[in-house]
């Protein structure tokens, strides 16, 4: 997965949204994803022994980047009045621990770019959960929340901020009608999964590794198929 990942970097197909169902792991590839990335880190060991290390880009990217990983789940209790405010303005303040010089504190597209005509700085943006607030019933929520996303990645700067933006939700974007605010991104989900199908949830090999492990052969074994197949 990360092979996958380090191909899109600053390419134009950086904009990447996967959607899978409630279990699939989409939280681990994202939190995984933070920790290789992420310059604040030291993550070598973390990685050591694993398949990732055997790629000759592995040290190319391991802890390079200022990457922010925004779970929305965090914001839940947030008034939903304010909540995309309220989100903005806490993630701003988390930047402001590494950019200290920062002077925007409303607008969290207004702060990366602020940051990066300072720093020269680009990112790479993890986004967990990220279609929580369409979700919502409450109408002016999700139009504010789309506004949100139209002007971190629909402007005339989002290239110039971004390196990769990867987003993760049991949502795919295209029942949600924000296509024209999110139209650039590919989308990947339990439909039409391209190439990511084996980064989430099970593969039917690894189903029946499991069940041959825990000596659920035969019909058993068939049923765990089954089942995993029922299952997506």
């Amino acid at each position: 997965m990360l092979n996958f990942l380090n191909a899109k970097i600053d390419s134009e197909g950086k904009y990447i949204c996967v959607s899978r169902p409630r279990r699939f792991g989409k939280s681990v590839a994202a939190k995984m994803a933070y920790a290789y990335y992420d310059r604040s880190s030291k993550s070598d060991e973390l990685f050591s022994g694993l398949e990732i290390t055997k790629s000759p880009d592995y040290k190319k990217h391991l802890n390079k980047y200022p990457t922010i990983y925004i779970d929305w789940n965090r914001f839940a209790t947030y008034k939903p009045e304010t909540i995309v405010k309220d989100a903005q303005k806490d993630i701003i303040a988390d930047l402001k621990k590494s950019y200290p010089d920062l002077k925007e504190k409303e607008s969290l597209s207004k702060a990366l770019a602020e940051i990066n005509d300072m720093t020269s700085d680009r990112f790479i943006l993890i986004i967990d959960e990220w279609g929580m607030l369409v979700r919502d019933d409450e109408a002016p929520v999700r139009e504010e929340y789309v506004d949100f996303l139209r002007a971190m990645f629909k402007s005339n700067i989002s290239n110039k901020l971004f390196l990769l933006v990867y987003m993760t939700g049991i949502l795919p974007i295209i029942k949600y009608r924000t296509q024209s605010a999110l139209n650039n991104f590919e989308k990947f989900s339990v439909i039409n999964p391209n190439i990511t199908d084996k980064y989430y949830g099970f593969t039917t090999d690894e189903v029946k590794a499991l069940c041959k492990k825990r000596k659920l052969d035969g019909v058993r074994n068939q049923t765990c198929v089954l089942f995993r197949n029922q299952r997506l």
